[in-house]
């Protein structure tokens, strides 16, 4: 798990509201996108305005970008 990614998934009060804000159909997404560490980028941009409606902060693009570089950089 990606602590950064993990992070950014707790500012929301349930996997259920994030799936909410995200339009998906059910949490399953959001535990897969929590159990990879990993956030697709098809719902990066939808992450970020949600987190404005939500007020929550630090969920930007180039934060998205900057954790992914360095996940994709790592390897075990």
């Amino acid at each position: 798990m990606n602590e950064a990614v993990a992070m950014i998934l707790a500012k929301w009060p349930s996997n259920q509201a994030l799936a909410d804000d995200l339009e998906l159909r059910n949490d399953s997404h959001c535990r897969t996108m929590k159990a990879r560490g990993r956030i697709p980028r098809a719902y990066w941009h939808d992450l970020v305005a949600a987190a404005e409606r939500r007020g929550i902060k630090g969920v930007t693009i180039a934060r998205l970008k900057k954790i992914h570089a360095e996940i994709g950089t790592r390897r075990s």
